[in-house]
């Protein structure tokens, strides 16, 4: 009897692997039965699916993700909200402040508030009323949170879009009184207030035009 070698222990081969093994050797089992059984065998010793915790980390890394571009995405479709209501804020307030210069810069007879006359108003007023170029009656007011104008009889008309929010606004009168022809009557539109529909792409901001009167005041 031949004498085993010395150190060597076989190497123990898993218990469905051996039932795989047997079936496999059945004189009893077809060809394509073996060929098929011996496919299972290595099959599942290669083939591994995945646990449920790495399942559960690879969804919690996704999500993250997803968030993470989502709050991206969510800021600057803001940014351009506010941008844009920046630009609309700026645009219709160039017109109302143009509009404004215009016609107090030709005018006379400058009345701020309700007092009537040529009256100084160095405290400031959400009222003027002053006679224009061509000799009409021309009034700009703050009403609520618009800036509106009338002309002669006709009825005030906003000039401010309504997604602008005028929050403050004032008329500051000096040198209507001067006689010296050293000063010319002045002047000063304060405006300020937000635009925006929403909280998050609000937009406050603050303006201020001085307007000198271009007649000679003699």
């Amino acid at each position: 009897m031949e004498e085993k070698e010395k150190g060597f222990t076989p190497t123990p081969i898993p218990n469905d692997n051996v039932d795989i093994l047997k079936d496999s050797d059945d004189p009893s089992m077809t060809r394509n039965q073996r060929e098929t059984s011996s496919r299972i065998g290595v099959s599942s010793q290669s083939e591994r699916g995945f646990t449920l915790i790495e399942i559960i980390v690879a969804v919690g890394v996704f999500s993250i993700v997803v968030l993470v571009a989502i709050g991206s995405l969510l800021s600057l479709v803001d940014t351009n909200k506010k941008a844009q209501a920046l630009k609309s804020v700026m645009n219709n307030l160039n017109f109302a402040l143009e509009n404004m210069s215009r016609n107090i810069r030709t005018g006379t007879e400058y009345d701020c508030g309700s007092v009537g006359g040529d009256t100084d108003c160095a405290n400031g007023d959400t009222r003027l009323t002053f006679l224009s170029s061509e000799n009409e009656t021309i009034t700009y007011r703050l009403n609520g949170t618009q800036i509106e104008r009338k002309v002669g009889g006709d009825p005030f008309l906003a000039i401010t879009a309504s997604e602008v929010e005028i929050d403050a606004f004032a008329f500051y009168v000096t040198g209507t009184g001067e006689s010296s022809g050293e000063l010319q009557p002045r002047v000063t539109m304060t405006i300020g207030g937000s635009a925006g529909k929403t909280d998050r792409i609000r937009t406050e901001f603050k303006l201020q035009a001085t307007v000198s009167q271009r007649l000679l005041d003699l």
